[in-house]
């Protein structure tokens, strides 16, 4: 069966057609005056002191890992409710990642939990804000006790998502985001690291163009551009202009998005609310950009709703397969019971800020005809 309404898709324009033309038009393809615009374009909206451009979130978490300090011997707390990216991030400092819970109601980080897998070895905890909500960041910081343990947000879903203290990637040592093809904004890929700390963001500038202290377009218009020095340990992971121009494009229409995934939600949940067997996680929606919507199908269920929905042209995911249950994180005797059942029922269901009135519609019309026909 062909997935005629999938659970994400990018939303592309003229403006976007119109700007990666230009670069390519312009024969500059690599990282230039566009990046640096896109860096202080989004600083501006999220209200950050420094935001670097980097070519995706999972390059974005290593190195502030990494730049962080995080070594071999240490722990990072993340919850296991995330994409691979965040541990993988972890492993690839040397350090360990340590899973913890989510909270059933919202599927954000569990901070009584964190506080229990504190160790001497803990250096950092990364703060996941699933599907655009953010966690809970006072009741983070109290879990930590006051130690000296970095906070990193994990705001790949969350970008343009706000809460009393701040936007999303603001609210903590450092956040990364993202801007691949599916978030709330794409670049086409890329993904972005904000922090307050001038020598942080130094650092970290240098640490995205393979350790060099100027990159190529800055040097253009030196006496000598040929000449560079390298003072810091660092790989290519480095944004394009054209991967710039398209995220310039769509910042403008920040809000625009955001406001029409507000309009989706409201719909699934007034729609969702009294089904039986389908039950609707706590959406607070107030200053959200909802990345995606989840409902959980109890009774062992779920697979038989993704099947049913597939034969009818409707996209669905699994948000996410929990990490710890992976062969590569798997320790003896780690279970996490919340987040195992959770994940035997979730199910992602499309949300897109084009997604048609008809098509969101048609996605409620299936969800309830399953649960009406499925008890």
């Amino acid at each position: 069966m062909k997935i005629r309404i999938p659970v994400y898709r990018p939303t592309i324009e003229e403006e976007e057609l119109r700007a990666a033309r230009s670069v390519l038009e312009s024969r500059w393809l690599g990282m230039g005056a566009l990046v640096e615009e896109f860096e202080k374009q989004t600083a501006a909206v999220i209200g950050a002191r420094h935001v670097i451009a980097v070519s995706n979130c999972t390059a974005a978490l290593w190195m502030t890992l990494q730049a962080l300090g995080v070594k071999a011997g240490d722990e990072v707390i993340v919850p296991s409710m995330t994409y691979v990216s965040t541990p993988q991030a972890v492993l690839a400092v040397g350090a360990k990642p340590v899973f913890c819970e989510v909270r059933e109601q919202d599927l954000l980080m569990d901070p009584e939990d964190v506080a229990r897998r504190i160790t001497f070895k803990t250096a950092a905890v990364i703060a996941v804000h699933y599907g655009g909500r953010i966690c809970d960041m006072s009741a983070l910081r109290r879990a930590l006790g006051g130690k000296k343990i970095w906070i990193l947000e994990d705001a790949a879903h969350a970008f343009g998502s706000r809460c009393t203290e701040g936007y999303a990637g603001t609210l903590a040592d450092a956040g990364c985001l993202s801007f691949d093809p599916i978030k709330n904004i794409t670049c086409g890929e890329g993904g972005a690291i904000v922090t307050g700390d001038d020598a942080l963001a130094a650092r970290l500038r240098r640490m995205r163009n393979v350790g060099v202290d100027t990159d190529t377009w800055r040097r253009l218009s030196t006496e000598r551009p040929w000449y560079y020095e390298v003072s810091e340990t660092g790989l290519r992971n480095v944004m394009a202009d054209m991967n710039a121009s398209i995220g310039l494009a769509q910042l403008p229409k920040l809000e625009r998005f955001r406001q029409r995934r507000l309009e989706i939600v409201r719909q699934y949940d007034e729609a969702f609310r009294e089904l039986l067997g389908i039950q609707t996680l706590d959406h607070e929606i107030e200053g959200v950009f909802p990345h995606n919507y989840v409902v959980r199908a109890g009774g062992g269920r779920r697979d038989r709703m993704i099947r049913e929905l597939a034969q009818r042209g409707i996209g669905t995911g699994v948000h996410f397969i929990p990490c710890h249950m992976q062969p590569l994180f798997a320790a003896p005797g780690v279970r996490l019971p919340v987040t195992e059942r959770l994940y035997e029922e979730i199910v992602s269901l499309p949300l897109a800020s084009d997604l048609t009135q008809e098509e969101a519609a048609e996605v409620i019309a299936a969800v309830r005809e399953f649960a009406n026909g499925g008890n």
